[in-house]
């Protein structure tokens, strides 16, 4: 009996557009490849966590042929879709009006270093600069932070092309905000 043990890095299922791997799509897919190489085989650990001593997978104590394995199966299934989860695309007013105290950041000509602004803020600048940006397209990451796609030609409230936008909930920062407009 060929005993196999997996350990798979969380960090390794977050890719920087957004994508994430399904964990359950992710772990039976794994098994069924792994049952598939070795039909003896007995999956002794099979987790998304910390390794297993000093090997991510093993196959019979070897970490050579675990990380032969993975190898296989990271370029026969690595990029199937259907283990990936879904990253539905979601407009930022969605988002802000869904969420309370959802910061947003912005970057652009007119300020490339960025500037955050609170959403619902009063301010008269905010918000027309927050209706122009509410339709803009993004996703939301496992964290909750929402990403625009980069589609469309946003402009600030001074006309300038924005080249980020970045929002996010924190109420700390959303207060500070707010109370600064305020003044």
């Amino acid at each position: 009996m060929t005993a196999i043990s997996i350990s798979i890095c969380p960090t390794s299922l977050e890719f920087a557009n957004g994508d994430t791997y399904d964990k359950s799509a992710l772990l039976e897919a794994i098994r069924e490849f792994a049952t598939a190489r070795y039909p003896d085989a007995t999956m002794t650990c099979l987790q998304i966590g910390h390794r297993q001593g000093d090997s991510w997978a093993t196959v019979d104590g070897d970490s050579g042929a675990g990380d032969d394995m993975m190898d296989a199966f990271w370029s026969a299934r690595g990029s199937d879709a259907d283990l990936f989860s879904a990253t539905p695309t979601v407009s930022l007013g969605d988002y802000a009006n869904a969420r309370g105290c959802v910061v947003v950041f912005v970057a652009g000509v007119g300020c490339p270093a960025g500037e955050y602004f609170a959403a619902g803020d009063p301010s008269d600048s905010v918000d027309s600069l927050l209706e122009n940006l509410a339709i803009q397209d993004g996703t939301v990451d496992s964290s909750g932070d929402w990403h625009w796609d980069g589609s469309g030609n946003p402009t600030d409230y001074r006309g300038n092309t924005i080249y980020k936008i970045h929002a996010y909930i924190d109420a700390k920062k959303w207060a500070s905000l707010t109370e600064d407009s305020a003044v």
